[in-house]
């Protein structure tokens, strides 16, 4: 038996969840012939771009430069 609805659902999901952090499945256990299932997942970690990598170092400046200010 062919579910035209749930090959939808999947391709709405597949090509929309792309920058998420969660998933949640909530469906209706009555219907038990059909249940869900989750196949080919992938987990990618983030790369910090070289932008952050800077301000993280001119934020530590700055650190640097308002403790030493302090001292004198």
């Amino acid at each position: 038996m062919s579910r035209p609805a749930m090959r939808v659902a999947a391709q709405w999901l597949s090509s929309s969840v792309r920058h998420c952090q969660t998933v949640v499945f909530a469906g209706d256990s009555r219907n038990t012939c059909y249940g869900a299932a989750l196949d080919n997942i992938s987990v990618m970690a983030a790369v910090p771009e070289p932008g952050t990598y800077a301000m993280l170092f001119a934020g530590m400046v700055l650190l640097g430069v308002v403790a030493r200010r302090k001292r004198k």
